[in-house]
């Protein structure tokens, strides 16, 4: 395992106790993951949350992510935070072509280097709980080319984030990606996995009890939602979905 600062296991146990206070959070699986190994760690993307619920929940280990730079991690105190942590956040410019090659570049650096790898496949905030976006390739790409078992994680019910708000998590079985597989197959397979096999029981919650909702706390400005049959969705669309809103979140974190 990689070497972990204090201040990397000080932020992780403090997301463990905020999550635990702030949500009521179920998780099934966990037997799944070996800490000893590093894995592309792929899950749906309901809110901006989810990559600080699957730091939290699983055990202790160096985990890096990829993220739309025009976000609110771009502001100076979160900046700062991240630097301390020693947090591998690759940023990318979704709508970007060369933007998002070096950052896969960075990425694949960051999984040889021996961390896990933590990527959001539909690329952007699904606020939909019955269908998941179609999936950018980028992730199966970087598990193929380092030769990485995919950890595959469903998170459920945090479309909505509120005091004691119920979310199900669940983490699949890891399996390996052969040199020989395309890198369509291994979305097609992995999106048909999380969606008929992975996905929890949606959680009850009160939606007359809202107290403490933090659900747009990060949120910056989103994409239309998109409607499709496909579970593939190619890169060079990125720029049609993601140009014009990547410039309005750009004017509204630039100076914060």
């Amino acid at each position: 395992m990689k070497d972990i600062n204090f201040m990397y296991k000080a932020f992780r146990r403090f997301m463990m106790f905020i999550s635990k206070v702030m949500f009521n959070i179920k998780i099934k699986g966990i037997e799944n993951f070996n800490p000893n190994q590093n894995y592309v760690i792929v899950s749906n993307h309901n809110s901006w949350l989810d990559p600080l619920l699957i730091f939290a929940v699983l055990p202790c280990i160096k985990m890096g992510t990829m993220a739309e730079g025009a976000s609110a991690l771009k502001t100076k105190w979160l900046q700062r935070l991240i630097k301390a942590c020693q947090i591998n956040i690759i940023l990318v410019d979704r709508a970007d072509q060369r933007s998002r090659i070096k950052g896969l570049k960075q990425s694949l650096k960051v999984i040889e280097n021996g961390e896990s790898f933590l990527i959001f496949p539909e690329g952007r905030l699904n606020k939909k709980d019955n269908k998941m976006y179609p999936f950018y390739q980028g992730a199966f790409l970087l598990a193929k080319k380092s030769d990485t078992n995919i950890l595959p994680v469903y998170i459920r019910g945090s479309e909505e984030l509120y005091f004691r708000r119920r979310i199900n998590i669940e983490i699949g079985q890891p399996f390996n990606v052969s040199k020989e597989d395309s890198l369509d197959s291994i979305a097609v397979k992995t999106y048909h996995l999380l969606n008929d096999t992975i996905k929890p029981k949606k959680p009850e919650n009160n939606h007359n009890y809202k107290m403490f909702n933090i659900t747009d706390l990060f949120l910056g400005e989103m994409a239309d939602e998109v409607e499709t049959d496909s579970v593939i969705i190619k890169g060079n669309k990125a720029q049609e979905v993601f140009g014009k809103i990547n410039e309005q979140n750009k004017k509204k974190y630039k100076s914060k």
